[in-house]
């Protein structure tokens, strides 16, 4: 009877070991956005403003593979993704050329563009990946874009018309 309840006894413990272990090892949370071409035949979301929106929530559909289209009037410079519930590890992003890699948080991430990174440009099929987020996680995400203040345009537009006159006064004076 000692030896049976030993053997069972070694089992437990053997099998708790594994437990601990196995749950320790799991994969990152990573999320990939990529250009689709040409336009894919599934569904995708458009993306109209750069309000935030949610994109997926894992508890009522598959969020492995997300369609978006940028239905804006400006191309995306930037691109934010915000998870709930927060994951136990930090979210890293691959930005396949459109954006820049990046390091997140448990709660976000941010791309952004970079020296070989273009954006995406309005009218753009884009996918977002995701692989090792917890069953229950709801995706949320928003753009920004870069666009001249003010200031800006008032000096180009005081630089072209300075240079237009001086072509203008130059040519008709004798």
């Amino acid at each position: 009877m000692k030896e049976i309840l030993r053997v069972v006894a070694g089992i437990f413990g053997v099998a708790i070991l594994l437990s601990f272990f196995a749950a320790s090892v799991s994969a990152d949370p990573t999320i990939t956005i990529s250009i689709v071409h040409p336009p894919p035949n599934m569904l995708a979301i458009p993306i109209r403003d750069l309000d935030e929106v949610q994109l997926c929530d894992s508890n009522q559909g598959n969020c492995s593979e997300l369609i978006l289209i940028n239905l804006s009037r400006v191309d995306f410079t930037d691109f934010h993704i915000t998870v709930k519930p927060p994951q136990p590890f930090p979210i890293t992003g691959r930005g396949d050329g459109v954006f820049q890699n990046a390091h997140g948080t448990e709660s976000s991430i941010d791309f952004s563009v970079g020296r070989s990174s273009s954006g995406i440009s309005v009218g753009d099929f884009f996918s977002i990946k995701t692989s090792g987020f917890s069953k229950d996680t709801v995706f949320f995400g928003n753009a920004t874009a870069s666009i001249p203040e003010p200031t800006t345009m008032l000096l180009l537009g005081t630089g072209l018309a300075g240079i237009a006159a001086a072509v203008h006064y130059g040519r008709y004076k004798i």
